[in-house]
């Protein structure tokens, strides 16, 4: 058997530094679900609203993705390992988190940080595509919205496959959409999509864990969010 290598610590920005979580449990008892992670004070949208679909979809994807080597208890993922340390201010976690206290969020972004060169690297944001892939070793499909009609909109949205949503527009473009509905509009951000109701209304997840938007019709969906990403 390999014994996967031992990683570089990733870098941290200035007043940031590791604290040792080898008492923490990796998974909780607490079953996934689109809301098992949560952003924190990084900006890696793509990321964490990645880790939150696959958790909504194929939560043993993720219970496969780490461990905690019995040897010398160092968390490994693929072919890497870290130390079972993670990033604080002296506050607490800043960075990816679960409601439950459990560490493997802050681990996966820990690893997708040196797979980066860095927690800066990963704070200057990314693509959902990349980190689908990185997080479920498949290779994932883009889609702009505006090429596909709202049936096969709906047919993609409701697949039952880690799906992530991506909105961007310039201040004034369909501003006043996004606050009726509570899209973080100005800026690239991502949200998990948990598919669509029986009315046809898209649901989303935000991964700051709130401010969830308000579900929408495919048309309003299309109009908001440019891009999607699926595995």
């Amino acid at each position: 058997m390999d014994i996967p290598a031992r990683s570089p610590e990733p870098s941290l920005p200035a007043g940031i530094a590791y604290s040792d979580v080898s008492t923490r449990p990796l998974f909780g008892d607490v079953p996934f679900g689109y809301g098992s992670a949560q952003q924190g004070q990084l900006c890696d949208c793509f990321l964490i609203a990645s880790l939150c679909a696959v958790a909504g979809t194929e939560s043993g994807t993720l219970r496969k993705s780490l461990t905690r080597r019995a040897s010398d208890g160092r968390i490994t993922c693929g072919a890497d390992s870290h130390e079972d340390t993670l990033p604080t201010d002296g506050s607490g976690d800043i960075y990816g988190t679960t409601p439950d206290g459990s560490s493997w969020v802050g681990h996966l972004e820990k690893a997708y940080a040196g797979h980066l060169g860095g927690y800066d690297k990963l704070g200057e944001g990314g693509w959902p595509s990349a980190a689908l892939q990185w997080i479920t070793g498949r290779e994932t499909r883009t889609i702009e919205t505006a090429t596909l009609d709202e049936s096969d909109l709906a047919s993609v949205i409701s697949s039952g496959r880690p799906t992530v949503a991506t909105c961007s527009g310039p201040p004034g473009s369909n501003a006043a959409l996004a606050r009726e509905y509570q899209v973080v509009y100005q800026g690239a951000h991502a949200y998990a999509v948990k598919g669509i109701d029986a009315d046809r209304n898209v649901h989303l997840h935000n991964p700051w864990g709130q401010f969830h938007p308000k579900p929408m019709s495919i048309g309003t969906f299309r109009e908001l969010f440019w891009r999607i990403d699926t595995c």
